[in-house]
Formats: structure tokens, C-alpha cells, sequence
């Protein structure tokens, strides 16, 4: 079996319906890598296969479970502050120095009961850079951030003051360590807070002229990692601009520059935990390039080399904004324009693994708390003042494969086509429309029918979205038949489908459809009753004050049950 190197997931992970234990399809892009053995499957996950020239649809059978709990936190249309009055709040905007527009989160990290999360803006200016919120306190929209630690140290007005925070972590007993980039006349400085005792501060250390720096604009701090030892507590900061990692030590309260010897400038950082191997490594990742880099952290300790070269163990389909480790070892990285995330087992040759996406958001920032649960702040692409932070945990992993002799599972082709044609109700309509070579956005699977909804930004050029066709057929390449006929699929009539993103078939025969309509119709949930002559049993329409149509998406996907 060709593979290729690059893999779209287009749907969660999910039970899958029972009448078919596990589906497995696959979007891919040819590329010509020579054949491999089939690995086995470890996940749920439902995908497409297609390659350019010719269209393969094809079938893996297995026994897999898995499911993905996603809880909302907090959404914003703009982030706010708690103001010492609402008057410091009026000057801050009439001044220019606060926009709320222009408020940008860079970064969110967690510890015990409290979120802290990182600003900038686009503008140059925000008044504050670091704030934080509790994660159990009530469910709100909107919540105004609380400045950390104060807001004395956030005033800006000395050089011994919170400038701009670039980097933050909190170690594994409890110090929030935070890497403020300075000012034009402020020196950079690495800030560790001590967050069981008050906030209180345990460091203030200024980086000296030889190892950054006061030439403000060639600066640019991006990341921090920190590396506990018995002995010792060394942070490793990312300088982008340079190409060199600082390597702190807590112990002696110095800091030295080493030279990563890479082919591109690395952004991003990660460190194992070295449960599962001999030694702690050091991953390194750029925003541009799609490479991983290791390195083992005893090589930075010591301070012997001036200059080291990381490994390239592995590549990603494109660039990461971020990268973070699990306690596991699992290296977690976002895909960049998309809120694409995927894992890497780095205990285990590369090879990249589909964690979650959601095509109505984008600008992923991401964490883990103390139980490896995702936290996910994330932007939506529509209305780009509007974000929406959710926690996801995997609820349940079971997989069960059976043998098989040639493979870890059986491989069936079922059809294959060029480009997607449709049973036309009258030939001028053909003429009008045309095919399309691009693939569904879903499919189910219920008895002996195949279900696809053909999603497009573009919904003129698909003449019907939510279609339907044998599972059996003795055809090579059948045609589309409208679901659940033609008079659902007339365009800007709204009381028609309009743009199905999503479908799913529960274990009573009910086929779940969420159409996102096309701006003048509203969205709906269809639902049909395939044990019934595809009857309609109801069509839900959302409010248009509905907030965070990618959470309707989400509960639509995973948590509609038979009763």
C-alpha cells in the first residue's frame, strides 16, 4: 500500500456507529513514497483518502473506541481588565494605551486552580501583560482578568516593573518562572514568583549586555522550558533573533549563551521528561520550517561547548506557533493558519498522530494542567474579536485489533473515482453545475447505505450537499444521489439544506445533520429516520445570538446518544 506524507483529519475522535465497528478513511495527498506495511490503527478516528488523480475511497475494518470530552471555559468578545476604577479605565483608552481590539493572548500555562495567561498587542502597546483567572470558578463569558502578581509591578514606569512578558512556565513546585523582553531602556530580565507563598518573588535577574542585548529591536525572546535537578534548576530560553539558547542556572544565578547549530533559526521549545529514556532531551521547533530538533540536556548543562547540533529526528507537515510535552512524552504541536493539533510519541520513531481540529477556529494556544488535560484558546475565523478557551480530555482509549497475518487489519477497496459526479433530476441543471474533485467533508455508514456531505466555502458549485450511495454497488465509480431528495436541495431556499458540515448516524437508525447554512438562512440540526423512508423527525434551527458555533459542532459530534 502507497502512503504519503502528509494526512488531513476531518473529523474528531468519536464512537463510530455500531453497525460498523471502526471506519477508518483517510485524506491524503500522493506523493510517491514507496510502499510500508500498514501500522495499527490507534484511534477511532473517521478520515478520507484521496489522491489527486485517481479518487480512492477506501475502508479499513477494525475494533477500535475512543471519545474526547470538551468543556467550555470562557469565551471573549474582547479581553478586559479589572481597573482600579473605571475611571483609570477611560484615560487608558482615551490615551490610546489600552485597545481592546488590539489585546492579542500569546500564551497560557496552569497551575492547581489558577490560569495565567500572557498579552501582547498589535499595536505596540497593552496595558498589562500578565494576568490570570481561576479554572473553578463560575462558567461566565466575558471574565475580566486579574493582574498578576500586582498592580504595582505592573505599572511599566521603572526599570525594576513588569515590561513585557515574552515566555512563561510554572515548575513542578510551583514557581512561575517569566521571561520579560525589557524595554528600549530597561535590560531583559528572567522573573521567578513563588506561587504556594503569596506570589511572592524569589528572583529578579537581569541579563548582562554579553548575553543579551540592550539594543531593544534585536531582541526576541520566544520560549521557556525548565529543567529540575537535585543539584541544581536550569531554565533554557529561546532567543530567535540569534539563533542561541540562555541556559540559566538557579543555583549560581548566572546565565551563558549557547549557539544551536541548525539549518534554519528554531522558535519553539519542548523538554522530555525521561520516563521512557535514558536521558532528558530538548526539542526544537520553528515557525517556518516543518523540522524537529533533539538534543540531550547534559549537553547544555555543563557549559563545556559553546556550540551544539540538535539531531533532526523527525518532519511535520508545516511550521509550529507552539510546542509543549506531556508527562508521558508526548510532544504536542499546532499546524500553522489552522486549529489543527497533533502528537508525536517521541518514545517511538516520528510519526505524527491527529489530536483535534476545528475548521471554524484558528490562532491555536495551548497548555496541559497537572492531569494532562488539553486547555485550548483559540480565535474564531468569522469574527476575529471573538475567542473561546475549552478544556478536552480523552475519556476513553480501548483498542482491539485482530490478527491477521499480512497485516494489522483488513484492507478493502469499495469505489474509486476521478471526481464526484451526481444522478441530475434534468440535464440543463448539469450544464449549470459541475463536477468536483474534491472530497467529502464526512461521511456515515448505516446498513447497506454510504452517507457524504460535500462542504464547500463556495456552495453554488455542489448541486446537492448531504447525498447518498449503495454500499454495495457493482459499480466502479457511482454516482451521488440527493439525501433524502432533490426538493431538500434547493439553493437560498431556507427551508432546504444549504451547506451539511457534518453528519453521523446514531445506533436507532437516525441520521444527525449540521448544516451551517449560508449566511442568510439560519443554521439547523436535521435529523431523518432512516428505518422510516428517511422521514424527517425534526429540523432544530440555532438562534443567531448563538455563541461558539464550533461547541454546537462539538456536543453535535460527540455527545448526541440514543436514550
Amino acid at each position: 500500500m502507497s502512503v504519503t506524507k502528509q494526512k488531513i483529519l476531518i473529523q474528531y475522535i468519536l464512537p463510530l456507529p455500531r453497525s460498523l465497528e471502526s471506519v477508518i478513511l483517510t485524506l491524503s495527498v500522493s506523493s510517491r513514497l514507496p510502499s510500508t506495511k500498514l501500522k495499527k490503527p490507534t484511534q477511532s478516528d473517521l478520515y478520507l483518502k484521496m489522491k489527486t488523480k485517481p479518487l480512492l475511497l477506501t475502508l479499513f475494518f477494525g475494533l477500535s473506541e475512543a471519545a474526547i470530552a470538551i468543556t467550555p471555559i470562557y469565551e471573549w468578545d474582547e479581553f478586559d481588565y479589572e481597573w482600579p476604577s473605571e475611571k483609570a479605565r477611560q484615560k487608558a483608552l482615551q490615551d490610546g494605551d489600552y485597545k481592546p481590539e488590539n489585546v492579542i493572548l500569546d500564551d497560557l500555562v496552569i497551575f492547581e486552580n489558577r490560569l495565567f495567561l500572557r498579552f501582547s498587542t498589535s499595536s505596540g502597546k497593552v496595558p498589562w501583560t500578565l494576568a490570570w483567572l481561576p479554572t473553578d470558578g463560575p462558567k461566565k463569558n466575558f471574565p475580566k482578568l486579574n493582574l498578576f502578581p500586582s498592580k504595582k509591578l505592573s505599572e511599566k514606569w521603572e526599570c525594576n516593573m513588569i515590561h513585557l512578558i515574552k515566555a512563561m512556565r510554572v515548575d513542578s513546585v510551583g514557581r512561575l518562572w517569566a521571561v520579560d523582553l525589557g524595554s528600549k531602556i530597561c535590560p531583559a530580565k528572567l522573573w521567578i514568583f513563588d506561587l504556594k507563598n503569596n506570589d511572592s518573588i524569589v528572583l529578579v535577574y537581569n541579563f548582562p549586555k554579553e548575553i543579551l542585548s540592550y539594543v531593544y529591536h534585536q531582541l526576541s525572546l520566544i520560549d521557556v522550558v525548565v529543567d529540575e535537578r537535585m543539584t541544581d534548576t536550569f531554565a533554557y530560553i529561546s532567543e530567535h533573533y540569534y539563533g542561541t539558547l540562555i541556559v540559566f542556572s538557579l543555583r549560581t544565578r548566572s546565565s551563558r549563551n549557547t549557539n544551536i547549530v541548525m539549518n534554519e533559526n528554531f522558535d519553539n521549545i519542548a523538554m522530555s521528561s525521561g520516563i521512557r529514556t535514558k536521558y532528558r532531551y530538548l526539542y526544537f521547533s520553528s515557525r517556518g520550517k516543518s523540522g524537529v530538533y533533539a538534543l540531550p540536556v547534559f549537553d547544555l548543562r555543563d557549559g563545556k561547548a559553546e556550540s551544539v547540533a540538535p539531531t533532526l529526528v523527525g518532519n511535520k507537515a508545516s511550521g509550529s506557533f507552539n510546542i509543549i510535552m506531556d508527562s508521558k512524552d508526548i510532544l504536542y504541536f499546532d499546524v500553522l493558519n489552522k486549529t489543527l493539533i497533533r502528537t508525536w510519541n517521541t518514545s517511538l520513531p516520528f510519526n505524527e498522530t491527529y489530536y483535534y481540529l476545528d475548521p471554524d477556529e484558528s490562532e491555536p494556544k495551548f497548555c496541559l494542567d497537572h492531569n494532562d488535560h488539553l486547555w485550548l484558546l483559540t480565535r474564531n475565523t468569522v469574527n476575529r474579536r471573538s475567542f473561546r478557551l475549552v478544556r478536552i480530555k480523552v475519556i476513553s482509549m480501548n483498542v482491539t485489533v485482530e490478527t491477521v497475518t499480512t497485516a494489522l487489519v483488513n484492507f478493502t477497496q469499495v469505489y474509486e473515482w476521478d471526481e464526484f459526479d451526481f444522478e441530475w433530476k434534468y440535464f440543463i441543471l448539469k450544464r449549470n453545475l459541475r463536477t468536483i474533485a474534491h472530497a467529502p467533508s464526512e461521511i456515515a455508514v448505516f446498513e447497506k447505505r454510504l452517507f457524504a456531505c460535500f462542504f464547500s466555502y463556495s456552495h453554488h458549485l455542489i448541486p446537492f450537499t448531504l447525498t447518498w450511495m449503495p454500499t454495495d454497488s457493482a459499480l466502479k465509480s457511482p454516482k451521488q444521489y440527493p439525501f433524502p431528495s432533490w426538493k431538500f436541495h434547493v439553493k437560498g431556499n431556507c427551508n432546504a439544506m444549504q451547506r451539511v458540515k457534518s453528519v453521523q448516524v446514531d445506533s436507532a437508525g437516525r441520521l444527525w445533520a449540521f448544516d451551517v447554512a449560508n449566511g442568510l438562512c439560519p443554521r439547523k440540526l436535521w435529523i431523518f429516520d432512516l428505518k422510516n423512508d428517511d422521514s424527517l423527525l425534526l429540523v432544530h434551527s440555532f438562534p443567531e445570538n448563538t455563541k461558539g458555533r464550533a461547541i454546537v459542532l462539538h456536543i453535535f459530534r460527540n455527545f448526541i446518544q440514543t436514550p
